[in-house]
Protein backbone atom coordinates (compact mmCIF):
# COMPACT_ATOMS: atom_id res chain seq x y z
CA UNK A 1 0.00 0.00 0.00
CA UNK A 2 3.10 2.42 0.58
CA UNK A 3 4.16 1.48 -2.78
CA UNK A 4 1.55 2.25 -4.64
CA UNK A 5 0.91 5.72 -2.70
CA UNK A 6 4.04 6.88 -3.60
CA UNK A 7 3.21 6.04 -7.13
CA UNK A 8 0.49 7.84 -7.10
CA UNK A 9 2.53 10.98 -5.46
CA UNK A 10 4.78 10.42 -8.13
CA UNK A 11 1.94 10.96 -11.02
CA UNK A 12 0.12 13.46 -9.48
CA UNK A 13 3.13 15.98 -8.87
CA UNK A 14 4.73 14.91 -12.42
CA UNK A 15 0.74 15.68 -14.33
CA UNK A 16 0.43 19.05 -12.40
CA UNK A 17 3.89 20.04 -13.59
CA UNK A 18 3.05 18.98 -17.15
CA UNK A 19 -0.46 21.09 -16.90
CA UNK A 20 1.93 23.82 -15.31
CA UNK A 21 4.74 23.46 -18.22
CA UNK A 22 1.81 23.31 -21.08
CA UNK A 23 -0.52 26.31 -20.01
CA UNK A 24 2.34 29.05 -19.02
CA UNK A 25 4.56 28.25 -22.24
CA UNK A 26 1.12 29.19 -24.05
CA UNK A 27 0.39 31.91 -21.62
CA UNK A 28 3.37 33.21 -21.80
CA UNK A 29 4.02 32.62 -25.46
CA UNK A 30 1.88 35.27 -26.31
CA UNK A 31 3.11 37.69 -25.19
CA UNK A 32 6.70 37.57 -26.29
CA UNK A 33 7.74 38.71 -30.27
CA UNK A 34 6.53 36.29 -32.89
CA UNK A 35 9.97 34.55 -34.13
CA UNK A 36 10.58 33.96 -29.91
CA UNK A 37 9.43 30.63 -28.53
CA UNK A 38 10.29 28.81 -24.99
CA UNK A 39 9.30 25.73 -22.92
CA UNK A 40 8.76 25.32 -19.32
CA UNK A 41 10.42 23.07 -17.74
CA UNK A 42 8.89 22.34 -14.18
CA UNK A 43 9.05 18.46 -14.58
CA UNK A 44 12.75 18.53 -14.40
CA UNK A 45 12.98 20.50 -11.24
CA UNK A 46 10.59 18.55 -9.84
CA UNK A 47 12.98 15.41 -11.08
CA UNK A 48 15.87 17.21 -9.46
CA UNK A 49 14.11 17.29 -6.24
CA UNK A 50 11.91 13.84 -5.89
CA UNK A 51 14.98 11.20 -7.40
CA UNK A 52 16.26 10.67 -3.70
CA UNK A 53 12.98 10.33 -2.39
CA UNK A 54 11.50 7.22 -5.18
CA UNK A 55 13.10 4.54 -6.15
CA UNK A 56 14.26 4.04 -10.17
CA UNK A 57 11.33 1.90 -11.72
CA UNK A 58 8.82 3.88 -10.43
CA UNK A 59 10.88 6.97 -11.80
CA UNK A 60 11.43 5.45 -15.28
CA UNK A 61 7.84 4.73 -15.48
CA UNK A 62 6.54 7.39 -15.05
CA UNK A 63 9.04 9.49 -16.99
CA UNK A 64 7.43 7.01 -19.59
CA UNK A 65 4.00 7.98 -19.15
CA UNK A 66 4.79 11.64 -19.18
CA UNK A 67 6.72 11.15 -22.06
CA UNK A 68 3.77 9.64 -24.09
CA UNK A 69 1.39 11.83 -22.87
CA UNK A 70 4.40 14.68 -23.36
CA UNK A 71 4.34 13.64 -27.12
CA UNK A 72 0.52 13.05 -27.56
CA UNK A 73 0.03 16.50 -26.83
CA UNK A 74 2.66 18.31 -28.04
CA UNK A 75 3.69 17.10 -31.25
CA UNK A 76 0.89 14.41 -32.28
CA UNK A 77 3.29 11.34 -32.33
CA UNK A 78 5.30 8.84 -30.27
CA UNK A 79 8.66 8.61 -29.81
CA UNK A 80 10.49 12.07 -29.62
CA UNK A 81 10.17 12.57 -25.58
CA UNK A 82 9.31 9.06 -24.74
CA UNK A 83 12.88 8.26 -25.42
CA UNK A 84 14.09 11.24 -23.88
CA UNK A 85 12.69 11.64 -20.44
CA UNK A 86 13.80 8.33 -19.34
CA UNK A 87 17.42 9.44 -20.18
CA UNK A 88 16.97 11.96 -18.21
CA UNK A 89 15.84 9.90 -15.29
CA UNK A 90 18.93 7.65 -16.06
CA UNK A 91 21.57 10.65 -15.77
CA UNK A 92 19.84 12.23 -12.66
CA UNK A 93 20.24 8.82 -10.65
CA UNK A 94 23.91 8.02 -12.36
CA UNK A 95 25.17 11.48 -11.15
CA UNK A 96 22.67 11.77 -7.88
CA UNK A 97 26.08 12.61 -5.83
CA UNK A 98 26.32 16.04 -8.08
CA UNK A 99 22.79 16.65 -6.58
CA UNK A 100 24.27 17.45 -2.88
CA UNK A 101 25.27 20.86 -3.86
CA UNK A 102 22.62 23.61 -5.03
CA UNK A 103 24.98 25.31 -7.92
CA UNK A 104 25.49 21.70 -9.44
CA UNK A 105 21.88 20.68 -9.26
CA UNK A 106 21.57 23.99 -10.76
CA UNK A 107 24.38 23.35 -13.89
CA UNK A 108 22.61 19.82 -14.11
CA UNK A 109 18.87 21.08 -14.67
CA UNK A 110 20.62 23.34 -17.25
CA UNK A 111 22.01 20.40 -19.16
CA UNK A 112 18.64 18.48 -18.90
CA UNK A 113 16.84 21.44 -20.07
CA UNK A 114 19.78 21.82 -23.15
CA UNK A 115 19.58 17.44 -23.63
CA UNK A 116 15.89 17.49 -23.25
CA UNK A 117 15.26 20.77 -26.03
CA UNK A 118 18.24 19.39 -28.21
CA UNK A 119 17.08 15.61 -28.43
CA UNK A 120 13.65 17.02 -29.28
CA UNK A 121 14.61 18.53 -32.19
CA UNK A 122 17.27 15.84 -33.39
CA UNK A 123 14.29 13.10 -33.46
CA UNK A 124 11.24 16.13 -34.50
CA UNK A 125 14.31 16.63 -37.50
CA UNK A 126 14.69 12.76 -38.28
CA UNK A 127 11.20 12.29 -38.48
CA UNK A 128 10.71 15.20 -40.69
CA UNK A 129 8.39 16.71 -38.17
CA UNK A 130 10.71 20.15 -38.46
CA UNK A 131 12.27 22.55 -41.25
CA UNK A 132 13.64 24.60 -39.10
CA UNK A 133 18.15 24.61 -39.01
CA UNK A 134 19.64 24.25 -36.23
CA UNK A 135 20.08 27.91 -35.35
CA UNK A 136 17.09 29.25 -35.67
CA UNK A 137 16.58 26.53 -32.80
CA UNK A 138 19.33 27.77 -30.86
CA UNK A 139 18.54 31.65 -30.99
CA UNK A 140 14.96 32.07 -30.91
CA UNK A 141 13.71 28.55 -28.75
CA UNK A 142 16.73 27.08 -26.41
CA UNK A 143 17.61 30.29 -25.37
CA UNK A 144 14.43 32.12 -24.03
CA UNK A 145 14.04 28.60 -22.92
CA UNK A 146 16.85 28.47 -20.67
CA UNK A 147 16.91 31.88 -18.95
CA UNK A 148 13.05 31.82 -18.42
CA UNK A 149 13.91 28.08 -16.61
CA UNK A 150 16.21 29.71 -15.07
CA UNK A 151 14.35 32.50 -13.75
CA UNK A 152 11.42 29.80 -12.51
CA UNK A 153 14.01 27.89 -10.74
CA UNK A 154 15.57 30.61 -8.88
CA UNK A 155 11.82 31.22 -7.77
CA UNK A 156 10.97 27.89 -7.34
CA UNK A 157 14.24 26.00 -5.71
CA UNK A 158 13.54 27.40 -1.76
CA UNK A 159 10.16 25.92 -2.15
CA UNK A 160 11.16 23.13 -3.03
CA UNK A 161 14.09 22.61 -1.07
CA UNK A 162 11.69 23.02 1.86
CA UNK A 163 9.24 20.35 0.67
CA UNK A 164 11.43 17.79 0.12
CA UNK A 165 13.76 17.97 2.80
CA UNK A 166 13.97 14.65 4.92
CA UNK A 167 13.16 14.93 8.57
Amino acid sequence: MVKFKTFVTIIVFFLLSFLFDSQISLLLGDLLPRPFLFSSHMSLIILLYLEKRFSSPSLYFVSFLLGLVTDSYFFHTVGLTVLIYPLLVYLVKRHSGLLEIGFLRFLMFLTLILLSELGAYGFANIYDLTKYPIDFEINYHLMPTLVFNSMLYVLIHPLFKTVTEKN
